[in-house]
């Protein structure tokens, strides 16, 4: 008897220790902000050959909003739903040349550009509990990026990019102790309606993949209150432009890709 109760009473520690998906339910309902570093990369390619590049870190934040229904709610149960904001602001390395829209003449150029990217992302899905401590949630993500890229310096100029974002993927949530959930996601699409304006003229550009692969850990220090840490990386490109003319001179916008590595700290406020 005393060996089943000795028994019984590790089993009730071993219990305690563990999270379940209670756990993972209050992280997915909560107001959330992170600040970090964006990781920027940019290069366009003429003819397969690299034309010009943009490197450099930019001071970056994060808000949204996260829900989850309950698994018996009158309208959909288990519906989760994301909606977040990135913006990240500063300067990067540019190398490469500038291009003369009335003469049509490219120059050798290396410089300083200033950025400023606002990300738009909407997530909506299904969460499946699997046991008492995983959560598995297929979702799609339709999303929005604004792109401001000012050239500084002598011949400088500003261009604007805009496109939407489509992707399906899912997410697994794991609560392997109490009050600690880890987040690992990854979705792949396109985007679409992509497009530059730069000096009056509008370029559209052509529609290619897109990834987005992250993870999250974030640990409850009271039943409100969140500590995060995440990262995250997104890769796509740009298609080439049509060619346009004006006057005497024809131009148009080059092949080109992007990346983007974001590591990140903040904190989330529980709503339930």
């Amino acid at each position: 008897m005393k060996l089943i109760a000795i028994a019984a009473c590790l089993c009730l520690v071993a219990t305690a220790a563990h999270a379940d998906v209670t756990d993972i339910r209050a992280a997915d309902n909560a107001l959330y902000g992170e600040i970090g570093i964006d990781h920027f990369k940019y290069g366009e390619d003429v003819s397969n050959a690299t034309f010009d590049t943009e490197r450099g870190d930019l001071p970056h934040l994060r808000a949204g909003y996260a829900f989850l229904t309950g698994e018996k709610s009158s309208f959909l149960s288990n519906f989760m739903g994301d909606v977040r904001i990135d913006f990240s602001s500063g300067d990067t390395h540019y190398n490469g040349g500038v291009t003369n829209l009335n003469t049509g003449i490219t120059t050798p150029y290396q410089g300083m550009t200033h950025n400023q990217v606002v990300e738009l992302t909407t997530r909506w899905g299904k969460a499946f509990p699997l046991g008492n401590m995983l959560m598995l949630t297929p979702y799609a993500d339709l999303g929005y990026r604004y792109w401001q890229r000012e050239l500084t310096g002598s011949g400088g100029y500003t261009e604007r990019y805009t496109n939407g974002i489509l992707t399906a993927g899912a997410q697994v949530q794991f609560s392997p102790l109490r009050s600690l959930v880890v987040t690992a996601w990854g979705e792949a699409g396109t985007n679409f309606n992509a497009g530059m304006t730069t000096s009056g003229t509008h370029y559209s550009l052509g529609q290619t993949e897109l990834w987005k692969f992250g993870a999250k850990a974030g640990y409850a220090l009271t039943d409100r209150l969140e500590l995060t840490a995440s990262g995250d990386i997104t890769g796509f490109g740009f298609g080439q432009s049509q060619t346009i003319t004006n006057g005497t001179t024809t131009s148009y916008e080059p092949d080109s890709y992007t990346h983007q590595t974001e590591a990140l700290v903040g904190f989330a406020y529980h709503l339930h």
